[in-house]
């Protein structure tokens, strides 16, 4: 008992702590010796958990399995505990009720998960409702007398296109993420010629960067070498990235796309000249589901999966993916991964 991680309390019939492990020290800040022989009126100085405990002081509630409580410590009020109460019946007489386990669990990470895939939902919902309503807009507006002009369905359809890249960009990172997250995600690796990739990958994305007037500028040597690499895969990565370098950019701004071999690895730079990362968030921003609470990066439309899955699409190619940024100065993320030759001579 007293190596669990959860702490442990043992009410009598009575509702006497007859024992603790010591964990409860850590947990709610209470001195085993203190509470053991006592009564919980007697050492429990939370009114919530005095409640909640009061109700096994023998009578008709004694052998009562309750809902579970849920708190937040005094002591750390970012934790959240959760208090849950088990009947204990003799072995012999299994009517006869002996007194009350009572389980203190330290449930913060699966409140925090819990809340974030709440807000993930909320989010992917918006994020599909958005372009399907502009989507219906058009199409309507298409079939009606506007409709005809012949500039208003040249707009009609490049709207089009762009709202049904962002469903399928979206869709395409909901579908690989969940495949990683199932064990499923079986990576497929081909000699690929990284300029021609980082060059397709620049020339589509720079597209939806247009209407916010961004100077976009790719300097990649043609003498870089090959990758071994699952090229599909590394493009939603490379995808992610520069998306977030175009969205959270400044009108006006930069987004520079780079890359050199050095050593047998390959470094990939996108850099941006935008809003930026704050320091104590970029531990963070690989986590899925994470938003920041900036109001600039709030405005902008997002489901917290793009860095998460890049990070994860390049440890796949066992590389690393790292950011570098200033607030108000722009962010900078590398990818480095072996170059082919590397890669060969790790194999022999």
């Amino acid at each position: 008992l007293q190596a669990l991680p959860e702490a442990v309390l043992v009410l009598d019939e009575s509702g006497v702590a007859s024992y603790t492990n010591s964990r409860l020290q850590a947990l709610l800040d209470l001195d085993p010796d203190e509470v053991q022989g006592k009564r919980p009126s007697d050492w429990c100085h939370n009114p919530e958990i005095l409640t909640f405990l009061s109700r096994y002081q023998g009578g008709d509630n004694s052998g009562l399995v309750s809902e579970p409580l849920l708190i937040n410590p005094p002591q750390s009020r970012e934790r959240t505990l959760e208090l849950t109460t088990h009947p204990l019946f003799s072995p012999n007489h299994g009517s006869r009720l002996l007194g009350t386990l009572v389980v203190v669990r330290d449930v913060t990470e699966e409140q925090l998960a819990r809340r974030h895939r709440s807000e993930f939902v909320a989010q992917v919902a918006h994020e599909l409702k958005n372009p399907l309503n502009v989507l219906s807009l058009y199409s309507e507006s298409l079939m009606e007398e506007s409709g005809q002009s012949e500039a208003f369905r040249i707009e009609a359809v490049n709207v089009i296109r762009d709202e049904v890249e962002r469903l399928s960009t979206l869709i395409n990172n909901l579908l690989t993420i969940t495949r990683f997250e199932m064990d499923g995600m079986e990576i497929s690796r081909q000699r690929t010629r990284l300029d021609d990739l980082l060059q397709d990958a620049f020339s589509n994305v720079a597209q939806s960067g247009l209407n916010k007037e961004l100077q976009f500028e790719i300097h990649i040597p043609r003498e870089l070498g090959a990758v071994y690499v699952d090229k599909d895969l590394l493009r939603i990565a490379i995808n992610n990235l520069l998306t977030n370098a175009i969205k959270y950019n400044r009108p006006g701004g930069k987004v520079i796309l780079e890359a050199r071999e050095e050593d047998g690895e390959v470094e990939i730079c996108i850099r941006d000249t935008g809003i930026g990362i704050e320091a104590r968030e970029q531990k963070n921003i690989f986590e899925k589901f994470y938003r920041s609470e900036d109001e600039q990066v709030r405005s902008q439309a997002g489901h917290g999966l793009g860095l998460p899955l890049a990070r994860q699409i390049v440890q796949l190619h066992a590389g690393t993916l790292s950011v570098d940024s200033e607030p108000g100065s722009g962010s900078t993320f590398t990818i480095r991964l072996n170059s082919e030759t590397a890669a060969l001579q790790c194999a022999v």
